[in-house]
């Protein structure tokens, strides 16, 4: 996906929450994601926004089809699994990190796995958990 496709989704994605929430502006969606009016521009301004944006609707059980697609469907899935997304400032800083490193250069995808891997065993522990779960 383009950049500009992937802004154009994510300007469309907003609209979508704030239509939701029944909200006017970015302002008022930024206090519901807890960011102050600037960071939540410059969020947007850097397209780091999406990763707080899905955090929040899998908190609020919104339908990812119909959020991110814009299908008419907004019935929330049903679900046995109860999904619990905490958002910690280190994440988000690690989420827009990487996303700045592998926009700018995205051969860096497999450096950054095997950085990750090599160096935290705890990631590299957590990766083998979640392929033999699946």
């Amino acid at each position: 996906m383009s950049t500009e496709n992937h802004v154009s989704v994510v300007l469309d994605v907003i609209e979508r929450c704030k239509r939701h929430k029944g909200l006017k502006n970015d302002k008022d969606f930024a206090a519901l994601l807890g960011l102050s009016a600037a960071d939540f521009g410059n969020r947007k301004k850097r397209g780091t926004l999406f990763p707080l944006i899905l955090s929040w609707s899998l908190n609020e059980n919104v339908n990812l089809n119909w959020l991110i697609r814009g299908e008419d469907n907004r019935e929330p899935y049903k679900t046995t699994k109860q999904i619990s997304c905490t958002s910690y400032s280190i994440t988000s800083d690690f989420v827009e990190w990487s996303e700045t490193l592998l926009n700018s250069d995205p051969t860096r995808e497999n450096w950054l796995y095997h950085e990750l891997t090599d160096k935290h065993p705890l990631f590299a522990e957590w990766l083998k958990k979640r392929d033999d779960a699946n």
